[in-house]
């Protein structure tokens, strides 16, 4: 009977031959090819500002670069966490170098679709609207303090641009020839009064057992003093 040698086929004159069997060696430099990539794209998901527009920005999702705008009213946040939403409201955010914005889908009562905006009355300076979404949400400062759209918060009236303190508060203050605060008592409660800063009023108010003493411009307690209401 004849003998027949079987060698395997990809070994093919190795086992044959009695030698160890060949392997193809892999370069080291062989790697598999790297994704396209937009040049702004630093990351691979990341928000990027774009140059000129505060409520426009580059949003990189697996390396390519994509212009996304912010709701209406809202402005991009540089260095937002790519978790995070990254628009903000004004107030919070620099847009140096980026003044330019989209142009605003007002209703009838918000100028844009998200914000918060002063009545427009400069003797109701205590007003103002949140808007959502084009939808007016109506709030007001408790007394006597104004709503400063330059920060989005409750201020004293003299400090905002916007607002008449002397016609929202109901006084004016005299003429006086020193800039130090100057106090004096409000004609109906004797607990508050006015204080005129620069020749601008406030008006504040006593802890609760005591009253405004005109004639050393301090609260004091009710008992040593005379209210007398005109």
């Amino acid at each position: 009977m004849k003998k027949f040698v079987v060698c395997i086929i990809f070994v093919v004159g190795s086992l044959c031959a009695g030698r160890r069997p060949r392997t193809r060696l892999l370069s080291s430099k062989a790697t598999s090819p790297s994704p396209e990539r937009d040049s702004i794209c630093e990351e691979k998901y990341a928000f990027y500002p774009m140059v000129g527009q505060c409520d426009a920005y580059f949003e990189c999702l697996n390396w390519k670069a994509e212009v996304k705008f912010c709701r209406d009213g809202l402005v991009f946040l540089p260095g937002t966490a790519y978790a995070d939403y990254p628009c903000r409201y004004p107030a919070d955010v620099s847009c140096a170098g980026r003044p330019q914005l989209q142009a605003p889908r007002p209703t009838r009562e918000c100028p844009r679709q998200y914000g918060f905006f002063s009545s427009g009355d400069p003797a109701s300076c205590a007003e103002y609207r949140n808007c959502v979404d084009g939808v007016a949400y109506h709030l007001r400062c408790p007394e006597p303090l104004a709503y400063n759209p330059a920060s989005y918060q409750c201020d004293w009236p003299d400090l905002v641009k916007e607002c008449d303190a002397e016609a929202y508060l109901g006084v004016t203050c005299p003429r006086l020839e020193t800039d130090d605060p100057v106090s004096y008592a409000h004609p109906k409660d004797c607990r508050k009064y006015y204080t005129c800063v620069r020749g601008r009023p406030r008006l504040q108010q006593c802890d609760l057992e005591q009253a405004f003493d005109d004639y050393t411009g301090r609260c004091v307690n009710k008992e040593d003093t005379v209210c007398v209401i005109v």
